[in-house]
């Protein structure tokens, strides 16, 4: 008789990384219902640093699996979708025409990571490419807006809304766009940017 397994699933260590930034993603989804928007993008940010080390990680160590990456896709939805719009929302993106655009986002969102679960990486001349507009760049999005809210007030939300248009369409328009591969200058942005914002946090500037 065959040994059956406890459990439907087995987690190894990258996996349970992967749940880590689910983990500071849901930190971050608090701390904005509770108004401190400047500690919700710190965490947001880390979040992204985590999910960018799972990966480079899993490659390095051979522990990559479709288990892992169908699990790192699932905790994209809430990092790179869920978290930036509820963020946006939480500034003030309020009004019908918002709402209907921070929607539009998260489905297009979801079509584009979707689609990625089925294709994976995209090889061109040797350089790894995604198909769609990768989801990541919700967070420089964020990252942004808040001192372009802070600046320039809620009129600031027509641009914002405008740029989060052409985002979704990029995100499921048949293009090519290159994965980025320089994980070491690209992290240390991330950390930087991070620390600026939970700096602000304490500094008591908690929303724009």
């Amino acid at each position: 008789m065959s040994h059956r397994a406890y459990f439907i699933v087995t987690l190894n260590r990258i996996d349970l990384l992967t749940l880590g930034s689910l983990l500071l993603s849901a930190l971050g989804l608090l701390q904005a219902a509770g108004g401190a928007l400047s500690l919700s993008i710190g965490l947001m940010l880390l979040a992204m640093f985590v999910d960018m080390l799972d990966g480079a990680l899993a490659r390095r160590l051979g522990l990559e699996s479709e288990f892992g990456r169908y699990l790192d896709s699932f905790c994209d939805v809430f990092t790179y979708l869920l978290l930036p719009a509820f963020i946006l929302h939480q500034f003030g993106m309020r009004d019908a025409a918002s709402l209907a655009v921070l929607f539009l986002f998260i489905v297009c969102g979801l079509l584009r990571l979707a689609r990625f679960n089925i294709i994976g990486t995209l090889e061109q001349d040797g350089v790894p490419h995604h198909l769609g507009l990768q989801v990541i760049w919700s967070h420089l999005l964020v990252a942004l807006a808040f001192p372009a809210w802070r600046f320039f007030g809620g009129a600031i939300r027509y641009p914002l809304a405008v740029t989060l248009f052409v985002m979704s369409f990029f995100m499921i328009r048949n293009l090519r766009f290159r994965k980025p591969t320089q994980y070491g200058p690209l992290g240390a942005v991330i950390l930087s940017v991070a620390a600026a914002y939970f700096y602000l946090h304490f500094a008591g500037i908690r929303a724009p």
